[in-house]
């Protein structure tokens, strides 16, 4: 329990300091390249995100089988061998990753992407680029789940900390003093992003554990997990199509620089995706290791815990940026027009990603167990549903209505995947989830956030707006972690601690 608390507060702190460098260096590439130029930068999350419908769902399984061999020290050298087995398709993918793109920069530049300021032909420059970021980029996602899985979160972070550090203000020097472009942008992304997977990969095969034998390619292998990396994968294809759907059609059918103002919104919900994602991260290999064992009272325990934890970081942050979406937004970018016409967007992106990461630790659940058919139908028929809800919205309300489809959408999800889910894995505890683990903690957190909206006017001072909202964050909180049961007992229990230790 101990390395899962320290694996939950270096996660967090690796996604906080993101999300700080976000804050603050976001508004300066806008400010040095431009809103459309910055719409390139989410054209290119976007491209990221849809590749990873190629991993095949096989970052996630080598997450999960490092879990499993840990409790099993007779497989060292298979363990081995599966990494290089899996590590030479990964590469070979990268390759052919950065071609493709490369082929298909000019169709993007000229036939898809609507531009105004920017010529077609630094786009299709940048979209080059793209494909070495990516190629760059690619393996990354294997590396870093080989490390989670050997429990080695606390070095991940780290790493992740000083490769973020080094892409984002390296960035930011660029631009300042060397060229304000997007391609001078993108040209240090692929530098840092090639420094970030090379450091990743070299510590994982330092900690891998050493054999006699030196690892081969052992095609067989891949049968070990084969089937769970099939499903992985099935779920990939369909979770991607609708997570990225919105940005999809919206680069379609609005004009590039309504992108580059979604995109900052979703800057803002992908902060909180951020605060949910390291408890994902540090609970998901010891979820495996229980179910491996067999210890399911042991789960159920660390499965309620870990629900009521997520719901108290990540639901007082989603209330208050809800609530004071424009305040928020202004205070960020210092721009009137900016925050009025994002604001709403960021309201529903909130609370869309604010169920997703409630979803998580029920996702993990199922993984732990080798059960991906759940959400694998249960994505697939989304996808048939959102579609023309996207096109409609969007033709309706621009990029507004993708974000309040996006809100739809997880809403379903915690009505109807959670009771099916518990049903199987945990039967009889989906009230004590929807009551103790998120109820509680979401009614203090509107509570929290309700009386700071009648306390706190918009017109506020920058300064005194900026420490009202720190002041009620924090009092949400404390509010909120008071009301989760099993996390208000932990903090008692550390208070006592303390108070034993210095009595």
């Amino acid at each position: 329990m101990n390395s899962i608390r320290w694996n939950v507060v270096w996660n967090l702190f690796a996604s906080i300091w993101l999300s700080c460098l976000n804050v603050a260096l976001v508004p300066l590439f806008i400010r040095f390249m431009g809103i459309e130029a910055y719409g390139l930068v989410g054209f290119f999350a976007t491209i990221q995100a849809v590749l990873n419908l190629l991993d095949f769902g096989l970052s996630p399984a080598i997450n999960r089988q490092m879990a499993r061999y840990a409790v099993q020290p007779e497989k060292r050298q298979e363990a081995r061998d599966l990494v290089r087995t899996l590590e030479v398709g990964y590469w070979g993918l990268a390759l052919l990753i950065g071609s493709a793109i490369f082929l298909l920069s000019y169709f993007m530049a000229y036939y898809w992407l609507q531009t105004i300021q920017l010529s077609k032909q630094v786009v299709q420059q940048t979209i080059m680029l793209i494909g070495l970021v990516a190629a760059c980029q690619w393996p990354l996602s294997f590396y870093s789940g080989g490390l989670q899985g050997l429990q080695k979160q606390v070095l991940l972070s780290r790493i992740n900390i000083c490769a973020i550090t080094f892409r984002f203000c390296g960035a930011a020097i660029v631009l300042w003093l060397v060229s304000p472009t997007i391609t001078a942008f993108f040209i240090w992304q692929a530098i840092a992003s090639a420094a970030h997977t090379f450091a990743v990969t070299i510590f994982f095969w330092r900690i891998l554990p050493t054999t006699e034998q030196a690892p081969r390619f052992q095609f067989g292998l891949v049968r070990v997990i084969g089937q769970f990396a099939g499903g992985m994968g099935a779920i990939t294809v369909v979770t991607l199509i609708l997570v990225q759907l919105d940005k999809i059609i919206l680069s379609k059918m609005v004009p590039l620089e309504i992108l580059g103002y979604y995109t900052l919104a979703g800057l803002v919900s992908n902060g909180l995706a951020m605060l949910g994602g390291p408890i994902f991260n540090a609970l998901f290999p010891s979820f495996s290791e229980l179910v491996a064992k067999g210890d399911l009272l042991k789960l159920r325990e660390m499965y309620h815990r870990g629900s009521q934890l997520m719901a108290v970081i990540v639901l007082p942050v989603a209330v208050i940026l809800a609530v004071f979406s424009q305040e928020v937004v202004l205070l960020w970018m210092g721009d009137k027009s900016t925050a009025e016409y994002t604001h709403y967007v960021v309201i529903f992106l909130v609370l869309g990603t604010a169920l997703n990461s409630l979803m998580s630790l029920p996702y993990a659940l199922q993984l732990a167990h080798g059960w991906t058919g759940l959400t694998f139908y249960i994505n697939l028929l989304a996808i048939f549903a959102v579609i023309p809800l996207f096109i409609f919205f969007i033709s309706l309300y621009g990029a507004v209505g993708a974000a309040s489809v996006w809100f739809m959408l997880n809403s379903m999800y915690v009505l109807v995947a959670i009771p099916i889910m518990h049903r199987r894995l945990l039967p009889g505890e989906q009230w004590r989830w929807y009551s103790e683990d998120v109820g509680l903690p979401l009614a203090a957190s509107i509570l929290a956030g309700g009386v700071g909206r009648l306390l706190i006017h918009p017109s506020t001072p920058p300064f005194l707006l900026t420490v009202s909202l720190a002041v009620l964050l924090a009092s949400t909180f404390a509010l909120a972690a008071l009301a989760a049961p099993l996390i208000r007992s932990w903090v008692v229990d550390q208070i006592r601690h303390l108070q034993a230790n210095h009595g």
